[in-house]
């Protein structure tokens, strides 16, 4: 699904006209009947876009550990399971076929907040992963033992996903790139011999009626001075990165690392950052000149080097 946003119904039909050309150049099919807008308001995936920004939009107003429960319940009691979008009609299936069609959604979900989970909710959503692969494959015979043994691992996993959906920290992520309490982007970044990770933070300017006291909006004095901004700020977590270094890469320095991991960084989150953009980092080096980098600086890092060079302001 595309979705185009502008200042006017104008734009926007312009928007999806030139989309519309490249997409039947590449070759791909359009279906008109499915074209929806220009809207003032739309939902999608659970959010609601509109002139506002970006706000959440659930089905289910309510979610609880009651509303988990009643949710597993499909999947191991092997109740029928129809997906809300599919409006066909509905007929008596295999409960291996609901089973399926419950891992496909939830896993759908999991998968659309992939970009704000941890290694350990990672870990769990790839269970649901592999469950859907050998659920629907026709070559796995109804007895096979790996679908019983998925049976019994997929409740924890579920569990270890919504619990962690349910702290908040993934609907934290919503923002609007017009949102005038922005102040700043924060890059915090960090490497090992293996492998880097890194966060994106945004950092708003908090309104007189906001909630201080809620325990997912950072903020202290010393970032306020850094940043120069007098009102009380907050900071919200905006999406998780990481990857591994290749074998040749691992060799390399502990304080090149460091470098590569917010070079990467930067590069995979590059359409978050709002200016002026700044960087974290633990190693001291980091924030020195960098004269020792000419030994990578070729090829793709000598374009994430320029990336950093265009977007980091300290």
């Amino acid at each position: 699904d595309l979705l185009f946003c502008g200042q006017s119904d104008e734009e926007v039909r312009k928007a999806m006209t030139i989309a519309k050309e490249i997409l039947i150049n590449l070759n791909f099919r359009i279906n008109d009947k499915k074209q929806e807008g220009p809207v003032p308001v739309i939902d999608f995936c659970g959010m609601r876009l509109s002139s506002a920004g970006v706000t959440p939009s659930p089905s289910r107003t309510v979610l609880s550990e009651a509303a988990i429960d009643n949710a597993l319940q499909i999947f191991t009691k092997g109740l029928p399971f129809h997906p809300k979008n599919k409006k066909s009609k509905r007929r008596k299936l295999p409960v291996r076929e609901y089973r399926t069609a419950w891992l496909r959604s939830w896993t759908g979900v999991a998968n659309y907040m992939r970009g704000w989970l941890t290694p350990r909710i990672l870990a769990a959503t790839d269970i649901l992963q592999r469950a859907l692969k050998d659920f629907g494959d026709h070559n796995v015979e109804d007895g096979d033992v790996r679908l019983s043994e998925h049976i019994d691992r997929v409740p924890s996993a579920f569990r270890e996903v919504m619990g962690y959906y349910m702290s908040g920290v993934p609907c934290m992520s919503l923002y609007s790139e017009a949102d005038t309490d922005h102040v700043a982007t924060i890059l915090i970044s960090d490497g090992n011999q293996h492998s880097w990770s890194g966060f994106v933070l945004r950092v708003v300017a908090q309104g007189s009626d906001s909630n201080d006291e809620h325990p997912l909006l950072l903020g202290s004095p010393s970032l306020n001075e850094l940043l120069g901004c007098e009102k009380p700020i907050a900071v919200l977590p905006m999406k998780i990165f990481g990857g591994r270094f290749s074998k040749l890469e691992s060799t390399l320095s502990s304080t090149t690392r460091e470098r590569m991991a917010l070079l990467l960084l930067l590069e995979a989150a590059k359409t978050l950052l709002l200016p002026p953009v700044y960087s974290i980092t633990d190693n001291a080096n980091c924030t020195k000149e960098w004269c020792s980098f000419d030994q990578l600086n070729y090829g793709s890092w000598h374009s994430r080097y320029m990336i950093f060079q265009s977007y980091v302001d300290g």
